[in-house]
């Protein structure tokens, strides 16, 4: 998945202007079957890009990576 944002302002939000973002996001997953069972392993990776700022100025959104495992009968 790619997301582009240009600025934007939040409404209510109590901050000003957020500068435009660019976020890349990837997701690799592989099934496979155990016994009578069928599963699936993916990796996940958010933000290949540089960090932004996600609304709270002192929040920065940063490269993330996490592996998912899914069984089911």
């Amino acid at each position: 998945m790619h997301a582009d944002s240009g600025t934007v302002t939040l409404a209510g939000s109590g901050y000003l202007n957020r500068v435009a973002m660019t976020r890349t996001d990837l997701r690799l997953a592989k099934a496979f079957r155990y016994g009578t069972r069928r599963g699936e392993v993916a990796l996940v990776l958010q933000n290949l890009g540089l960090p932004y700022q996600d609304f709270d100025p002192s929040f920065t959104f940063d490269h993330r990576a996490f592996v998912t495992l899914t069984l089911q009968d």
